[in-house]
């Protein structure tokens, strides 16, 4: 078995936790209000400048040419797909420009109320974004150790079935 699934195996909980949250099970029932999408959607859009960021860090840091190669593949996939995901799904949801824009702010509307009465960013999305940060500063393993489970949710929750994705990943 390989580091990262020994490491995700010892924090099991907080991986089911992750993988099993109610949002992602409505996710894929397509029961998701779009209300509760659009605005887990903004909180998530407002952390893509520091996940650029750390991902650019780590790219800058690399071991090698291979780690390089792998790291700026995947931020072009954040610039060319990801981020035209979010404008086509804000379209989508009604959410005005000027609004998910302001998200973009390197610490976004971190006031009670965001702009135009949209949610301001949660604590824990200002934990993350400030995790991201300090994490690539510390250096390339720290960096890898915050982005390596944050991607790998994703990609569980983007799978038809994390559950079975995680057991082929054992075999």
């Amino acid at each position: 078995m390989v580091f990262s699934e020994d490491m995700r195996q010892a924090c099991s909980s907080s991986w089911q936790q992750a993988v099993q949250h109610q949002f992602t099970k409505e996710l894929k029932e397509k029961s998701l209000a779009p209300d509760v999408f659009a605005r887990y959607l903004l909180q998530d859009y407002a952390f893509l400048g520091a996940l650029l960021s750390a991902f650019g860090h780590c790219l800058g840091h690399a071991p090698d040419l291979r780690a390089k190669k792998r790291l700026s593949a995947f931020m072009n996939h954040l610039c060319l797909d990801e981020i035209p995901f979010f404008v086509r799904s804000f379209q989508d949801l009604g959410v005005k420009t000027d609004i998910f824009q302001a998200y973009e702010a390197p610490f976004g509307p971190q006031v009670k109320a965001g702009p135009n009465g949209h949610p301001a960013l949660t604590d824990t999305t200002i934990a993350f974004k400030e995790l991201l940060t300090s994490a690539s500063l510390e250096g390339y393993a720290q960096a890898l150790a915050v982005l390596v489970p944050c991607e790998w949710i994703y990609q569980t929750w983007a799978s038809s079935d994390g559950s079975q994705q995680q057991q082929q990943q054992q075999q």
